[in-house]
């Protein structure tokens, strides 16, 4: 599969900052370019990166990662930008639970019923 020279935006602070625009829909037409971005986070993101993302004239940014990601990492946004930021990142349930047992290494092991 051959990816557009359009698709990817080199920023110095931030991995795999793509456009979405250019994708085939279920309907046969296609995802419009420059309106709907994706990449790992912008907490990396240089100066000049910074005044890159606000060219491209952001509305809303919606977060993924999780509430100790983002605290940990901040997102760097234009200074007064009017960019709405939307945290979207859940833990499922009992997923923090999981997490302390492995790091304390006391996961029990599965009880399998003979079958």
């Amino acid at each position: 599969m051959q990816i557009d020279d359009r698709r990817r935006i080199l920023f110095e602070g931030a991995v795999n900052f793509r456009d979405l625009g250019g994708y085939a829909t279920a309907d046969r037409r296609r995802t419009r370019w420059g309106r709907v971005y994706r990449a790992d986070n912008l907490a990396g993101l240089t100066g000049p990166d910074v005044a890159r993302l606000e060219g491209l004239g952001l509305k809303t940014l919606i977060d993924f990662r999780l509430p100790m990601e983002r605290a940990a990492s901040p997102d760097r946004l234009p200074k007064g930008s009017a960019i709405r930021v939307v945290e979207a990142g859940f833990i499922p349930a009992g997923t923090l639970e999981m997490l302390a047992q492995v790091k304390a290494g006391t996961i029990p092991p599965p009880s399998w019923s003979g079958a």
